[in-house]
């Protein structure tokens, strides 16, 4: 066995576009191109799919992503399948409901198990928290950020060596000013309209309420500087009320033709490019680690964020700002602070925040520690 591949089997509901997806795609093309592992991947299909497949991936779709108890038992018996057909040597599940097949399946055949916890789910009620607790049954479990790996330890039974803190990585090659061209650059200001003598102030993220454009509305209103344009970056997903509240919001605080939803980018390191400031203001929940905050520090933008969760950790000290969350009035300071930055205190916040970002953040440093963690494993389960 020592002188074969090692068969990694990734597990997570589908391969469409997200945090959890990219995690998954970046560890599969790492695997991939390593003369050490083969790649494989259980999910439901998605768009994913393809691109994975040509960086050398086995994929294999099954309902995985099903939470139905009948459909859930039937999973263990084809995932049971895939594991010895294949001969995979260790299972990684993303995800819940994927992680009770795969957690069933490497009872049966013996095959070592870990997960990787990627976000804060709800606790209400002792069902929620049993569903849950599958994401603590891996060994290891790989928790994205201090703060995910806190929240395993005040809310589960676990041991703290079993937790080993892999923060999500940043493509630097891609986030990285000297890379963005100018013709990207010249397309996204007249696709956006934006005005070229205003400081260009960026909130990315998906409309919903979690993202605080609210927030940042109600902030923008109470400061006293016209010098500034703001975009939110990213598309409803099917909300449009939420949508029409924030335009009927920017009319009410009178914020029109200072204020733009710009809708989906396609292009998000020439976005960043483009902006002075990038946003980050989660009113309510708490990020498990929040990849656009360090995609924008890697660009070299200081960053607002909010005061919980990771933030904490991923926001470059004497770079950025954290404020309250839900919190206008602090919001409100830090936009004050940063628009009124001479050019030479804003040259070396951005360059902090891309020292910062550079040696912690890497996917390349992501990937490499994951695959160790395959090695570590494998050879603890396998050799004697």
């Amino acid at each position: 066995m020592s002188n074969q591949k090692i068969k990694i089997l990734q597990v997570l509901p589908a391969l469409n576009s997200g945090g959890v997806e990219g995690v998954v795609s970046d560890i599969a093309k790492g695997l991939s191109h390593s003369d050490k592992f083969e790649s494989f991947i259980v999910s439901n299909g998605g768009q994913m799919v393809y691109r994975l497949k040509e960086h050398g991936s086995t994929h294999i779709e099954l309902p995985v992503h099903s939470k139905n108890p009948l459909k859930m038992k039937s999973n263990i018996k084809k995932l049971v399948d895939v594991i010895r057909q294949y001969n995979i040597d260790l299972i990684h599940a993303h995800s819940r409901a994927p992680a009770w097949v795969a957690q069933k399946a490497s009872e049966i055949t013996g095959v070592p198990f870990i997960t990787s916890f990627h976000g804060v789910h709800g606790l209400s009620g002792p069902f929620k928290k049993k569903y849950n607790s599958i994401m603590v049954q891996g060994t290891p479990i790989i928790a994205v950020s201090g703060f995910i790996k806190d929240h395993i330890l005040n809310n589960y039974v676990v041991r703290d060596d079993n937790i080993i803190v892999v923060n999500c990585g940043v493509d630097l090659e891609i986030f990285n000013k000297s890379a963005v061209g100018s013709a990207r650059i010249v397309n996204l200001t007249q696709k956006w309209n934006l005005p070229m003598d205003k400081k260009i102030i960026m909130l990315p993220g998906r409309l919903t309420e979690l993202k605080g454009h609210k927030v940042l509305i109600e902030a923008l209103s109470k400061i006293d500087n016209d010098d500034y344009f703001c975009i939110f970056v990213g598309s409803d997903k099917g909300k449009e009320k939420y949508a029409e509240e924030i335009k009927n919001l920017i009319i009410k605080k009178n914020l029109m033709g200072k204020v733009a939803l710009v809708g989906d980018c396609n292009d998000m390191p020439a976005a960043f490019y483009l902006s002075n400031i990038v946003v980050n203001a989660t009113s309510t929940r708490p990020e498990a680690f929040g990849l656009t905050i360090v995609e924008a520090q890697a660009m070299g933008k200081p960053t607002i964020a909010t005061a919980h969760g990771a933030p904490l950790e991923t926001v470059a000290p004497d770079s950025g700002w954290l404020v309250t969350p839900n919190d206008a009035d602090a919001l409100a300071i830090a936009l004050h602070e940063a628009l009124n930055l001479t050019d030479k205190e804003y040259e070396t916040r951005a360059n902090k925040a891309v020292e910062w970002v550079n040696p912690k953040y890497s996917k390349t440093r992501m990937t490499d520690t994951i695959l160790d963690i395959y090695e570590t494993v494998f050879e603890v389960n396998y050799k004697s």
